[in-house]
């Protein structure tokens, strides 16, 4: 192959992973950081791109300098990028929804889907581009379909490690964006040269020479700040900064200063919300008799803090995973923040959370869970009953553990108890006494001593004077309405009596009812498609598969070449959604163990990626024969299969050491994107044999590739994984290979139907 054109198939790509992975950790900033709607973006991307394969093929097949319709494209994209982005962060102002303002699943599905929409298919109409250039370097079509799958697979391999080890952290979406721009009018320029010697030539060069010189006059940073001032209007924005563990913002309107972290507001200084803070701090620390050491995860500076040291503790710790949080915090201070991080009772741990917890040898008396409840899965972590278990261990005979969820002073949704009661039951199931104390944020207070939490509102009252704490919220009236006995009494009955389950780390029940709540709030009209969703099960996902299998079957009896075409087909589908749902899975179960999947997730696409490499190139030289292939294609089916059994029980059973968990991590990725890689190949050789054009083969068979990913990431998130959890997912994958696989067996090769 011309090393021109397989550079410029590997910039295809490295642009493509670059502008997806960007646009994601843009959109999750715009979205609160909810890693369940990673699913979501992954889909609406693949639509596009699928779109932009299928539609572009017949174009690219017709036109007789497919060099002039790669330029285009790719000049295309190289604008396309940077404007995706600056819609993603004015996406809010244009639709009229204001800073702050929540959204609900719909809002999000509509972002992602008009964001990804021209980069997307313009990425998957390069693909058809470069399908019709490599046909002029091959003499068997089917290995130069495989050869442009693989080197895709190579940029995109490229593009992870340069995302994670480079871009991240180091650069905003606007500088990464110009850069991958540039890459592209280089690669027009170098096409030009080299294979462009039509008329069009001329004005190609000039429209890049045109938009190279206006890349240079306007530069990224004035853009970023551009968008910035759109997307904050009214707002000072004193700074905005990628982190490797998320996107941190500080803000400053009317003299108040907030901390954004992917979104969410953090800290708000110097006039924090005093009722939330005091009562959060003072309520459990009065139910504890002598309150000495104190831990704190997330959200402790900005008042907080301040409240804890008026009961006298000898030691704080506060963990803030992202050390950058603090750095904001002493860059830009206030005098409530510069005190209390002062204070030489406070240390500050940037750690996450669960790996303290588990590797700490401090007993503690008093721990308080500062994350606003398990809305997304680096939140869900803390209020799971593994989390629970890990507390246990780390805390002294008599302390409390206090979090708090979303509640209610009037009226208990049906949403909201199930969200409440997956957690009290995980929280019931390790600490024999909970006490919760309704209101509109619901208090949790859980010990192993029940005399711990038995105190009315005059022994807590009692304590409060005897501390001389100051409070212009606690008072005797106010602690009474609180601790209402009947209020806690009926509250716990109806938490009891609810068939929630236990939120686990690896079945995260409370993420589906977190998000029936948060839309029926914010998207009434999706109630009642979460609440089909609940309905639908194991035996549900099982029977749809076999009724599709048992219909495809009686249709195609009598048809052995269209059974062939569609058992090729099916594979592919089902391969490309196992991609993607494996993805997600593995995504997913890395957050819950380390909860930074913002740093990883560019490495971890990357070790998909060259797996996916490695599967393609090894079956791309492989023998020509029909019926090897065939056969082949049934070993990887049946691998593919057995593959979701094996990690189901790997994820179930808990059998990675924590201390070779990236490796183990890493091993999957990678032994993933090899079965999933190495399909594509065999099923370009066996479907080729009924199709007259290569590249138009090509992109039907990556269109149905692309599609069962699409299905996979926009049922993953809101489905698979919250509803089914971890286990029964990667079954219901085994299954749905298991209906591929027997396609397969009963399918033949073109030498074999041609004679019956």
């Amino acid at each position: 192959m011309n090393i021109v054109l397989a550079g410029t198939i590997i910039l295809i790509g490295l642009s493509g992973i670059v502008a997806q992975i960007v646009l994601l950790r843009e959109l999750l900033t715009a979205f609160y950081g909810n890693e369940l709607i990673i699913g979501v973006i992954f889909a609406n991307w693949i639509l596009w791109e699928s779109l932009g394969v299928i539609l572009c093929a017949p174009l690219a097949c017709r036109m007789k300098n497919a060099f002039n319709l790669c330029c285009a494209f790719l000049l295309a994209f190289a604008c396309a990028f940077p404007a995706s982005v600056f819609i993603t962060r004015i996406f809010k102002t244009l639709a009229g929804i204001s800073v702050g303002e929540a959204t609900g699943f719909s809002a999000v599905f509509l972002a992602t889907l008009a964001v990804n929409s021209i980069t997307g298919f313009l990425h998957g109409g390069l693909f058809s581009c470069a399908l019709k250039l490599n046909a002029q370097y091959r003499s068997h079509p089917s290995l130069g379909i495989a050869n442009v799958y693989a080197l895709e697979t190579v940029g995109t391999l490229l593009g992870g490690i340069l995302l994670s080890f480079f871009f991240l952290g180091h650069w905003n979406s606007f500088q990464t964006a110009h850069l991958i721009a540039f890459a592209h009018l280089s690669a027009v320029v170098i096409i030009c040269v080299y294979f462009n010697r039509g008329r069009c030539r001329r004005y190609l060069l000039g429209l890049t020479l045109g938009l190279g010189m206006l890349f240079l006059s306007v530069p990224a940073d004035f853009i970023h700040k551009r968008s910035l001032h759109i997307q904050w209007k009214g707002v000072e924005v004193q700074e905005y900064k990628n982190s490797v563990y998320g996107n941190i913002m500080v803000t400053k309107r009317l003299g108040q200063q907030t901390v954004f972290y992917n979104g969410i507001p953090a800290i708000v200084t110097p006039v924090p919300d005093i009722v939330s803070l005091e009562e959060f701090a003072h309520f459990p620390l009065l139910l504890h008799e002598q309150p000495k050491n104190i831990l704190v995860i997330n959200a402790a500076a900005g008042g907080f803090i301040r409240e804890i040291l008026k009961h006298g503790p000898e030691r704080l710790d506060y963990l803030e995973l992202d050390p950058q949080v603090i750095a904001m915090l002493k860059k830009y201070p206030t005098a409530l923040t510069a005190e209390e991080l002062s204070n030489q009772r406070v240390r500050i741990f940037p750690v996450d959370g669960r790996f303290f917890i588990r590797t700490t040898t401090t007993k503690y008396d008093i721990v308080l869970i500062g994350v606003s409840g398990p809305g997304d899965l680096s939140s869900n972590r803390f209020f799971t009953l593994e989390f629970f278990d890990l507390l246990k261990k780390t805390v002294n005979p008599k302390a409390i553990i206090a979090f708090r969820l979303p509640g209610s002073q009037t009226y208990f949704s049906k949403e909201l108890l199930d969200l409440n009661s997956c957690i009290y039951q995980g929280l019931r199931s390790v600490f024999p006494c909970v006490r919760v104390i309704p209101g509109d944020l619901t208090l949790y207070c859980a010990s192993t001593d029940n005399t711990i939490l038995s105190l009315n509102a005059g022994d807590l009252m009692r304590r409060f004077e005897e501390r001389f704490i100051r409070s212009p919220v606690i008072s005797l009236p106010y602690l009474g309405y609180r601790f209402n006995e009947a209020s806690e009494r009926d509250l716990l009955i109806a938490l009891q009596n609810t068939a929630a389950g236990e939120n686990r780390d690896m079945f995260p029940v409370a993420l589906y009812y977190m998000q029936s709540f948060w839309n029926k709030q914010f998207s009434p009209g999706l109630v009642r498609f979460f609440s089909l969703l609940r309905v639908f099960n194991m035996r549900t996902a099982a029977a749809v598969i076999f009724l599709g299998l048992a219909s495809a079957l009686l249709i195609f009896r009598k048809k052995p070449k269209s059974l062939h075409d569609l058992s090729i087909l099916y594979s592919i589908a089902t391969t490309g959604f196992a991609g993607m749902l494996l993805n997600l899975i593995l995504i997913f179960t890395f957050q819950v163990y380390y909860g930074f999947i913002y740093q990883w997730i560019g490495i971890l696409v990357a070790v998909f990626m060259a797996g996916a490499a490695m599967g393609s190139f090894v079956m791309t030289r492989e023998s020509e024969s029909l019926e090897r292939s065939l056969g082949l294609m049934r070993f990887f089916e049946g691998a593919v299969l057995m593959f979701s059994l094996l990690l189901a029980f790997i994820l179930k059973e808990n059998f990675m050491n924590r201390g070779t968990a990236y490796m183990s991590f890493l091993t999957l990725f990678l032994v993933s994107g090899i079965l999933v890689g190495a399909e594509f190949p065999l099923a370009c050789r066996l479907f080729l044999k009924s199709s007259e054009q290569a590249s138009m083969a090509g992109s039907v068979l990556y269109f149905v590739d692309l599609a069962g990913g699409w299905a996979a990431g926009l049922l993953g998130g809101i489905f698979f994984l919250p509803i089914l959890g971890v286990f029964k997912s990667c079954v219901l994958l085994a299954l749905l290979k298991l209906s591929s696989l027997v396609l397969l067996f009963l399918s033949r090769t073109k030498n074999n139907y041609s004679t019956s």
